[in-house]
């Protein structure tokens, strides 16, 4: 098993009831895993995702999770 951190940024965090964007939620997810199961392990495949970075680098849906990463998820940006 991989233990990451997830903190998320917009709205995304109203889906976790005991969410706190402070320390984020402590996730362990199998060995192996990438961004993609993390977002199906949060159940945040339907929801509009922006930007991913791990450990402060942007990465996409097929990048390995690191053991111990620090996942920062953000929703799309928009305005003028």
């Amino acid at each position: 098993m991989l233990s990451v951190n997830v903190r998320l940024f917009g709205t995304l965090s109203r889906t976790f009831e005991d969410y706190h964007h402070s320390c984020g939620l402590d996730i362990a997810i199998a060995s192996r895993g990438d961004i993609h199961d993390l977002l199906v392990h949060l159940d945040l495949i339907g929801e509009s995702i922006g930007m991913v970075f791990m450990d402060d680098k942007q990465v996409n849906n097929t990048t390995k999770l690191n053991d111990n990463a620090r996942i920062k998820i953000f929703q799309p940006i928009f305005g003028g």
